[in-house]
Protein backbone atom coordinates (compact mmCIF):
# COMPACT_ATOMS: atom_id res chain seq x y z
CA UNK A 1 0.00 0.00 0.00
CA UNK A 2 1.40 3.48 -1.07
CA UNK A 3 -0.11 6.59 0.19
CA UNK A 4 1.48 9.81 -0.28
CA UNK A 5 0.96 12.69 2.32
CA UNK A 6 0.78 14.70 -1.23
CA UNK A 7 -1.86 12.70 -2.32
CA UNK A 8 -4.19 13.07 1.36
CA UNK A 9 -3.03 16.94 1.58
CA UNK A 10 -4.98 16.96 -1.92
CA UNK A 11 -7.63 15.99 -1.18
CA UNK A 12 -8.27 17.34 2.17
CA UNK A 13 -7.25 20.84 0.45
CA UNK A 14 -10.65 20.45 -1.86
CA UNK A 15 -12.63 20.49 1.69
CA UNK A 16 -11.34 23.08 2.95
CA UNK A 17 -10.96 25.27 -0.08
CA UNK A 18 -14.60 24.27 -0.45
CA UNK A 19 -15.93 25.15 3.03
CA UNK A 20 -13.45 28.58 3.31
CA UNK A 21 -15.22 29.79 0.29
CA UNK A 22 -17.71 32.58 0.32
CA UNK A 23 -18.80 32.63 -2.70
CA UNK A 24 -18.34 30.32 -5.96
CA UNK A 25 -15.38 30.39 -7.65
CA UNK A 26 -15.59 32.17 -11.75
CA UNK A 27 -16.49 29.50 -14.16
CA UNK A 28 -12.68 30.09 -16.09
CA UNK A 29 -11.34 28.32 -12.72
CA UNK A 30 -13.85 25.34 -12.77
CA UNK A 31 -12.83 22.09 -12.92
CA UNK A 32 -14.11 19.59 -15.93
CA UNK A 33 -15.79 17.91 -12.90
CA UNK A 34 -17.45 20.23 -10.35
CA UNK A 35 -19.67 17.74 -8.07
CA UNK A 36 -22.61 18.62 -5.62
CA UNK A 37 -22.36 17.85 -1.66
CA UNK A 38 -24.68 14.73 -2.01
CA UNK A 39 -21.93 13.39 -4.54
CA UNK A 40 -19.40 13.15 -1.97
CA UNK A 41 -21.26 12.64 0.87
CA UNK A 42 -20.70 9.11 2.14
CA UNK A 43 -22.61 7.25 5.42
CA UNK A 44 -20.68 7.55 8.73
CA UNK A 45 -21.63 3.74 9.89
CA UNK A 46 -20.15 2.74 6.22
CA UNK A 47 -16.62 5.06 7.21
CA UNK A 48 -16.99 2.92 10.25
CA UNK A 49 -17.49 0.11 8.72
CA UNK A 50 -14.41 0.50 5.88
CA UNK A 51 -11.94 2.24 8.40
CA UNK A 52 -12.17 -0.74 10.26
CA UNK A 53 -11.52 -2.64 7.25
CA UNK A 54 -8.35 -0.74 6.73
CA UNK A 55 -7.07 -1.64 10.52
CA UNK A 56 -8.18 -5.20 9.90
CA UNK A 57 -6.08 -5.65 6.40
CA UNK A 58 -3.05 -3.38 8.37
CA UNK A 59 -3.11 -5.71 11.33
CA UNK A 60 -2.70 -8.71 9.26
CA UNK A 61 0.33 -7.24 7.42
CA UNK A 62 1.66 -6.19 10.47
CA UNK A 63 1.01 -9.51 12.07
CA UNK A 64 -1.29 -8.55 14.80
CA UNK A 65 -0.15 -5.00 15.40
CA UNK A 66 -2.22 -2.14 15.33
CA UNK A 67 -1.80 -0.16 11.73
CA UNK A 68 1.23 2.79 12.13
CA UNK A 69 -1.68 5.35 11.41
CA UNK A 70 -5.40 5.31 10.44
CA UNK A 71 -5.98 9.02 10.16
CA UNK A 72 -4.29 12.54 9.94
CA UNK A 73 -5.01 15.43 11.71
CA UNK A 74 -4.49 18.62 8.47
CA UNK A 75 -3.95 22.20 9.27
CA UNK A 76 -6.42 24.58 7.09
CA UNK A 77 -3.22 26.70 6.41
CA UNK A 78 -1.83 23.70 4.90
CA UNK A 79 -4.32 22.59 3.00
CA UNK A 80 -5.08 26.57 0.99
CA UNK A 81 -1.13 27.22 1.27
CA UNK A 82 -0.63 24.04 -0.64
CA UNK A 83 -3.13 25.43 -3.60
CA UNK A 84 -1.52 28.66 -3.74
CA UNK A 85 -4.31 30.23 -1.55
CA UNK A 86 -4.24 33.00 0.69
CA UNK A 87 -5.12 31.87 4.28
CA UNK A 88 -7.78 33.86 6.09
CA UNK A 89 -8.50 32.41 9.19
CA UNK A 90 -11.47 34.03 9.80
CA UNK A 91 -13.36 32.67 6.66
CA UNK A 92 -13.08 29.08 8.13
CA UNK A 93 -15.31 27.47 9.93
CA UNK A 94 -12.80 24.58 11.06
CA UNK A 95 -9.29 25.15 11.48
CA UNK A 96 -8.25 21.35 10.90
CA UNK A 97 -9.47 18.36 9.04
CA UNK A 98 -8.89 14.60 9.88
CA UNK A 99 -8.33 12.12 6.97
CA UNK A 100 -8.93 8.36 7.88
CA UNK A 101 -8.05 5.77 5.48
CA UNK A 102 -10.59 2.86 4.70
CA UNK A 103 -10.73 -0.46 2.69
CA UNK A 104 -14.27 -1.07 1.20
CA UNK A 105 -15.59 -4.41 0.14
CA UNK A 106 -14.80 -3.18 -3.82
CA UNK A 107 -11.15 -3.92 -3.12
CA UNK A 108 -10.54 -0.04 -2.94
CA UNK A 109 -8.81 2.25 -0.55
CA UNK A 110 -10.42 5.41 0.87
CA UNK A 111 -9.81 8.27 1.93
CA UNK A 112 -12.78 9.66 4.20
CA UNK A 113 -12.25 13.44 5.75
CA UNK A 114 -14.01 15.23 8.68
CA UNK A 115 -13.79 18.64 10.08
CA UNK A 116 -12.49 18.90 13.10
CA UNK A 117 -13.28 21.77 16.01
CA UNK A 118 -10.54 22.39 18.92
CA UNK A 119 -7.54 21.15 17.82
CA UNK A 120 -3.99 22.01 18.66
CA UNK A 121 -1.25 20.65 16.59
CA UNK A 122 1.75 23.18 18.39
CA UNK A 123 3.69 21.37 21.23
CA UNK A 124 3.31 21.45 24.35
CA UNK A 125 -0.28 22.23 23.89
CA UNK A 126 -0.91 19.26 21.42
CA UNK A 127 -5.02 18.54 21.57
CA UNK A 128 -6.78 15.78 19.12
CA UNK A 129 -9.94 18.42 19.41
CA UNK A 130 -13.15 16.80 18.17
CA UNK A 131 -14.21 15.04 15.23
CA UNK A 132 -17.44 16.54 13.40
CA UNK A 133 -19.84 14.84 11.09
CA UNK A 134 -21.58 16.40 8.39
CA UNK A 135 -25.52 16.76 7.90
CA UNK A 136 -27.03 15.97 4.88
CA UNK A 137 -26.34 19.32 3.43
CA UNK A 138 -22.66 18.96 4.60
CA UNK A 139 -22.66 21.22 7.00
CA UNK A 140 -20.16 20.28 10.06
CA UNK A 141 -22.44 18.98 13.27
CA UNK A 142 -21.51 17.57 16.34
CA UNK A 143 -21.54 13.78 16.49
CA UNK A 144 -24.94 12.75 17.50
CA UNK A 145 -25.55 10.19 20.20
CA UNK A 146 -27.77 7.36 20.34
CA UNK A 147 -28.01 4.15 18.00
CA UNK A 148 -29.74 6.23 15.08
CA UNK A 149 -27.28 9.30 15.38
CA UNK A 150 -23.93 8.00 13.04
CA UNK A 151 -26.49 6.36 10.77
CA UNK A 152 -27.49 9.85 9.99
CA UNK A 153 -24.70 12.08 9.58
CA UNK A 154 -21.69 11.65 6.96
CA UNK A 155 -18.31 11.95 5.78
CA UNK A 156 -16.57 13.26 2.60
CA UNK A 157 -15.38 10.74 0.24
CA UNK A 158 -13.58 13.27 -1.87
CA UNK A 159 -11.31 10.81 -3.28
CA UNK A 160 -10.12 8.84 -6.52
CA UNK A 161 -6.30 7.12 -5.86
CA UNK A 162 -4.01 7.01 -7.72
CA UNK A 163 -2.48 5.87 -10.42
CA UNK A 164 -4.90 7.25 -12.50
CA UNK A 165 -5.31 10.51 -10.95
CA UNK A 166 -1.72 11.23 -10.35
CA UNK A 167 1.50 12.71 -12.13
CA UNK A 168 3.61 9.66 -12.35
CA UNK A 169 6.63 11.73 -13.51
CA UNK A 170 6.44 13.47 -9.86
CA UNK A 171 9.53 12.58 -7.85
CA UNK A 172 7.03 11.33 -5.12
CA UNK A 173 5.27 8.26 -7.50
CA UNK A 174 9.11 7.20 -8.39
CA UNK A 175 10.70 4.25 -6.33
CA UNK A 176 13.60 5.53 -4.27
Amino acid sequence: MKLTGYSIVCIAALITICSCAKERKPEHLSVAYDPEIEDVLYPADSACRDIAAFDSLCMAHFHGDAPPAKAFTIRAIDLVSALGLPYDSNSCTFKHVRVYMGYNPEHQFKLFVVPVKGAELSPPNINAGQDYLLNSEGHGVPVQPGPTGIRTQYVLDLNTPCPSTCDMSSPLMQKQ
